[in-house]
């Protein structure tokens, strides 16, 4: 095993920020001579054979390095000299260890990796998904609460405020408004002739703090408190609210921004007992709360009103399916063939192929099928590019194309590509993800009039063909690690 000291982990992070994110030369060589335990730490060298460069010293002073011959390590000149990345396990492409036994990092062949934590400056992507987006997918949780402790006494027949919370609704999110169980006491003696009857209301303003005669969300009863029945009555509010800023406001929908919530309640009629209490036992049970709640993403309101007996409706259900490549074609500049399996588009400075583009294949007769009746709410796609002309990345240039089979395609269909539909800037190497295409490339993958995706030629954003190094880029095929996508969200 291999320990790698303070003074090495300082030169391999450098190393790591400077260098590997632009994938340089990280060699395996095998130790030739490893050092011998006794020497002074001042003293100690491996000697390292590296084809090309043959045996290479490394100095590891101060460091308690334990090899043996014929074991292979991971090494990577910096510019000055060469210097020691760490012990390559068996079947993988890179280990780097910290301490005997303890991994610092740890990269397979594959691409998964181990750290012991991860600090971004910027963000973190999960399947293409900056890490927000991502959990944008689910449910954000309680947004705000207030609670009250103790009774509340002496309310009577007039619309009484009793508590008020405040939340900031964003667009494109599900809410929920609710109350915890409220429990009513009369303070008198109602009788079944001559019930107390309550309203319980919730209100809404989104212009300052609310007030007994703002919008009602949702009211209850009125419930009767009556003798033969209990002593007693209790009840609870809720309800669902979208948050869509394409649909007018209304009690179900509220426009983005800071709303406040207040719960008011009222006796309606009945003369036995003319006031009442919200009881909570001295504060020991039935606390009175008003809570809001983020539940998820926008949903599609999927209910059928019925009347009479019901019957003869179909149930709408809402999909998302994704569809994997499943083949593709590159192209040179001229139109002829470039490869079956990696894909490419642009121009790049230093490359003879001309402006490239690329077709990709997707099995678009189960996509319609899937899709038949379908409304379409969403269409995705995604690629890995795993280079650019520049370090810092470059601009993807997607489009679609009607080909039903990809692999019969030997040179150019321009005929049959509508190239740049979308173009996304700023697209990293060695980075994969997901973009919004539009309902439109969805119904057409549901008409059939789009089979599958392209990419390139290198285009400006007006659209004229473009050699600039910018659109140069390369990505994963259909074969290969991390394929293209398709990702069709739809209601049926």
């Amino acid at each position: 095993m291999t320990a790698i000291n303070t003074y090495l982990q300082d030169e391999i992070k450098s190393f790591i920020r400077a260098e590997l994110r632009s994938r340089p030369s990280v060699t395996v060589g095998w130790v030739v001579q490893a050092p011998n335990p006794d020497m002074e730490l001042e003293e100690r060298q491996l000697l390292v054979h590296i084809l090309g460069e043959g045996n290479v010293p490394i100095d590891l002073k101060s460091t308690t390095a334990e090899l043996s011959p014929n074991e292979k390590v991971a090494v990577a000149y910096n510019g000055r000299k060469w210097i020691l990345m760490g012990k390559v396990h068996p079947g993988t492409e890179l280990g780097i260890l910290e301490n005997i036994g303890n991994e610092f990092y740890f990269i397979d062949a594959t691409g998964n990796a181990f750290f012991e934590s991860i600090s971004a400056n910027t963000e973190l992507k999960v399947a293409g998904l900056t890490l927000d987006d991502y959990l944008d997918t689910r449910s954000r949780g309680i947004q705000a609460w207030g609670s009250i402790n103790h009774d509340i006494g002496g309310l009577g027949e007039t619309e009484t405020a009793v508590l008020e919370v405040a939340a900031n609704f964003v667009d494109g999110r599900m809410y929920r408004v609710y109350t915890s169980t409220l429990v009513f006491s009369p303070d008198g003696t109602p009788t079944t002739s001559d019930p107390m009857r309550l309203n319980i209301r919730i209100r809404e303003s989104d212009s300052g703090s609310p007030t007994t005669s703002s919008n009602q969300l949702v009211r209850s009863g009125p419930g009767p408190i009556v003798t033969a029945q209990a002593r007693a009555w209790s009840c609870d509010l809720q309800n669902v609210i979208s948050c869509d800023s394409a649909q007018a406001a209304s009690p179900q929908n509220l426009l983005p921004g800071t709303h406040r919530f207040l719960l008011t309640c009222d006796k309606v009629d009945g003369t036995g007992g003319t006031t009442y209490s919200l009881d909570t036992a001295a504060g020991a049970v039935n606390p009175i709360q008003l809570i809001v709640e983020d539940i998820g993403p926008l949903t599609a309101d999927i209910g059928v009103e019925h009347s009479g007996s019901g019957g003869g409706t179909t149930e709408v259900n809402t999909y998302t399916k994704t569809y994997t490549a499943t083949d593709n074609k590159a192209y040179r500049g001229d139109g002829s063939l470039h490869s079956n399996t990696e894909l490419a588009q642009g121009n790049g400075s230093q490359s003879p192929n001309g402006n490239m583009s690329s077709i990709i294949g997707f099995n678009s007769t189960t996509i319609q099928n899937d899709l038949s009746g379908a409304t379409v709410t969403k269409c995705e796609v995604y690629l890995y590019y795993d280079h650019w002309h520049y370090i810092a990345g470059g601009t993807a240039v997607i489009g679609t194309h009607d080909i039903g089979n990809v692999g019969g395609e030997n040179t150019r269909p321009t005929a049959n590509m509508n190239e740049n539909r979308k173009r996304v800037s700023n697209w990293g190497r060695n980075e994969g993800k997901w973009v919004s295409v539009g309902t439109t490339i969805g119904n057409e993958f549901k008409s059939g009039a789009t089979k599958g995706i392209c990419i390139g030629r290198g285009r400006t954003s007006g659209g004229s063909l473009s050699n600039s190094d910018e659109y140069y880029g390369k990505a994963r095929g259909h074969s290969e690690n991390n394929p293209p996508k398709v990702r069709i969200t739809y209601e049926k």
